[in-house]
Formats: C-alpha cells, sequence, structure tokens
C-alpha cells in the first residue's frame, strides 16, 4: 500500500501546501493509522501468559473485547448481496440493534463489517433449512 496520502492536496491551493515538517508529522501520524487498521500495531492482550499455557499446548485465553478484528482485511474476498430494500433494511436492524449490542455486552465495541459479514457466512451452513423456508415462502408470496 502506498504511503503517500493520494488526497492530501485536494482542495489545497500551491501556496497553501504543507510544509516538509507537517507532511513528516502527517506521514508518522498516517503510519501509526495504517498499523492500526492492518493490525500491524501492539500485540493484542492475553489474559495468561504463564509457561504452563504455552507447554500444556492449548492457545492462550485473548479477551475479544482488546483483541482487535479477527483477521486483516487483505484476507477477504469481496462478494456482492442482492436483498430486496425491505430485507436489507431488517439484515442492518438486526446487526445493529442485537448484534452489536450482544457483541458490545461482551465488551466488544469495535466489530468490523467483514467480521459480521464473516460471521454471518459461517452461519449459514447451520440454517440451510431455514434458508431454503425462507426463500420458498418469498417465491409463495409472489402470488398474495
Amino acid at each position: 500500500m502506498p504511503d503517500d496520502n493520494r488526497f492530501a492536496s485536494i482542495g489545497v491551493d500551491d501556496d497553501e501546501k504543507d510544509t516538509e515538517a507537517d507532511r513528516s508529522v502527517t506521514d508518522s501520524a498516517s503510519d501509526s493509522d495504517a498499523a492500526a487498521v492492518s493490525g500491524t500495531g501492539p500485540e493484542p492482550a492475553t489474559t495468561d501468559t504463564s509457561a504452563d499455557s504455552a507447554t500444556s499446548g492449548t492457545s492462550p485465553e485473548v479477551d475479544p473485547a482488546e483483541s482487535g478484528p479477527a483477521f486483516e482485511f487483505d484476507a477477504v474476498q469481496q462478494k456482492a448481496v442482492y436483498p430486496r430494500p425491505e430485507s436489507w433494511d431488517e439484515w442492518e436492524e438486526a446487526l445493529d440493534f442485537e448484534v452489536k449490542r450482544k457483541l458490545r455486552d461482551h465488551g466488544v465495541k469495535d466489530i468490523t463489517g467483514r467480521e459480521l459479514d464473516d460471521a454471518i457466512a459461517r452461519t449459514i451452513p447451520e440454517v440451510t433449512d431455514l434458508i431454503v423456508e425462507k426463500a420458498l415462502e418469498a417465491r409463495r408470496q409472489k402470488f398474495d
């Protein structure tokens, strides 16, 4: 990913451009922002770092509220979905008012859309009968 902010000079006249010192401050801020987004910043906090957990073969406990996103943006494959507007509204309401609230109850306040989309995709194999039922119901309602 380029280090330069390609949008930095938008709306800035030539006589108002940043000085070299301003650019270095901006670049270091951008680097820390990029590290926060990419997850290359500080390691996630763990609750158990004892030698016993390392030798027992189990992973140390990680607090989901402090671990950051479950995976990086580069790990995703972007796909389109095509719901009707009313279905999309229900989707967003369920995520915003139910799922995100329950995640906040668990201390997770920084859930990303890609994490929610991935959780939805991993849930689909568990609810195939319900999906079939909803698809058939929509076709039946077409004639009502």
